[in-house]
């Protein structure tokens, strides 16, 4: 028979607990809800446009949403990391979540109230806790995964947290047609709020970790008998030896303090150690810059190209009713038109509708699909708001796809650069 110490694992790193994959899960679905409402704007763009009335300054007022939340990110990600460092990890996570749901809050607050004030406050806000929340995110998984598994479990953080943006994409197209675009909103402050949840659960568990782990370097002892062992002292009769046993050593309230406090110590940084970062650190800096101010911007107007360009195309000059001053039906058809439905329909003259006379031609910008009296059953605009829902529902898709690909491929991805290495080599072929 073994020896008591011969079946004896030690756990001295997070890394070898198998609470470190309900750390992954919960690390990825932390991150849905900031990922879900960080681009919801843009999946709604066209649709924020009718519900403020198209208005002139609208394109101006678009971008300045997201430059409220970009700008403060340019800088904040470095002092984020910083107070990671600094203040622990834990910490930090529930910090900057709670800096993103306010900022929701503030935010859908801000649509239901048809303010660009408040919704400019809302952006900034959550552009406070966005991007250095996802550096406290991987800095929680680095403590948690150690060599091969942690491309492995960085892939599958990105795959999941990707899928808020999937979700955002087809999903906020189809709340904001079925309940309104103020829900579909509030629907992201509670995503946010799950995150929120998340993070939650995930503080003890990170820290009674820590706190074992520094109390086993103290001469206490976290003890988990190893499972063959355990069968061969059962085999043998001894049922004492089979039990978990689990023993601290010295007062256990004193231990705690002790062990935070010498934790906080060995998590010491200072301004100058950026100075230590090598020359691969800054290209890789650099890379990551030229790729996210390709790929973001686009983006953020790719719903209104997509529409104008492919999905709801002005129709051309001609296409017209054939009595232009009733509504579409089929005793009065669209003539000289294009057959497909990615084309807008033709609009009537001289209608009253919700209460206003419009002279002459409607056009897209008087039409506001948000309102019932626009695009219920029966209305003159009943086609063109559909053939829009159908043409923003197709963009969205459309957009969807570099998230999906990005989802499916990130963890075997993952897993290949931790089986055969290659950083370099996929770095520089992936902003390709």
């Amino acid at each position: 028979m073994k020896s008591d110490e011969a079946s004896i694992q030690f756990i001295t790193e997070k890394c070898q607990s198998s609470y470190r994959w309900l750390i992954l899960l919960l690390g990825c679905l932390m991150m849905v809800g900031p990922y879900y409402c960080v681009d919801i704007a843009a999946a709604l763009k066209s649709q924020i446009d009718d519900y403020f009335g198209n208005s002139n300054d609208y394109e101006v007022n678009f971008s300045l949403l997201y430059t409220l939340y970009a700008a403060p990110n340019v800088i904040l990600p470095f002092f984020g990391g910083y107070t990671v460092d600094r203040f622990g990890v834990r910490m930090c996570l529930l910090l900057f979540v709670s800096l993103i749901t306010l900022g929701q809050t503030i935010f859908s607050f801000g649509i239901s109230i048809k303010s660009w004030p408040v919704m400019f406050v809302g952006r900034l806000v959550f552009g406070f806790g966005g991007e250095s929340f996802t550096v406290a995110n991987s800095a929680l998984l680095a403590d948690w995964f150690k060599g091969r598994e942690l491309a492995f479990a960085f892939g599958i953080n990105l795959s999941i947290s990707k899928l808020g943006s999937v979700i955002n994409n087809i999903l906020s197209p189809a709340l904001t047609e079925k309940l309104g675009i103020v829900f579909a909103f509030w629907f992201g402050t509670i995503l946010c709020g799950f995150s929120i949840v998340c993070v939650l659960l995930t503080i003890p568990i990170d820290k009674a970790m820590d706190m074992r782990i520094v109390r086993l370097a103290d001469g206490g002892g976290l003890y988990i008998p190893a499972a063959t062992s355990a069968v061969e002292d059962e085999k043998a009769g001894d049922n004492n030896k089979a039990k978990s046993v689990i023993t601290f050593a010295g007062d256990e309230e004193t231990n705690d303090t002790q062990s935070a406090n010498k934790l906080k110590d060995t998590q010491q940084v200072q301004w100058r150690d950026v100075l230590t970062f090598t020359h691969i650190f800054w290209i890789l800096v650099v890379s990551c810059v030229v790729v996210y101010g390709c790929i973001l911007p686009f983006n953020n107007i790719s719903s209104s190209l997509l529409l104008e360009r492919d999905y709801f195309v002005s129709p051309p000059d001609g296409c017209r009713l054939q009595n232009i001053t009733l509504c579409e039906s089929s005793s009065n058809p669209p003539v000289d038109c294009p057959d497909s439905k990615w084309y807008q329909p033709p609009l009537p003259y001289n209608q009253f509708i919700d209460g206003k006379f419009y002279p002459g031609q409607l056009t897209s910008n008087d039409v506001d699909c948000t309102s019932d009296a626009w695009s219920s059953s029966g209305s003159c605009t009943e086609t063109f708001c559909t053939r829009l829902s159908d043409g923003e529902t197709q963009a969205s898709l459309v957009m969807s796809i570099p998230y999906i690909i990005s989802a499916v491929f990130s963890p075997p991805m993952g897993f290949i650069i931790d089986l055969y290495g290659m950083r370099a080599v996929i770095s520089a072929i992936a902003p390709m």
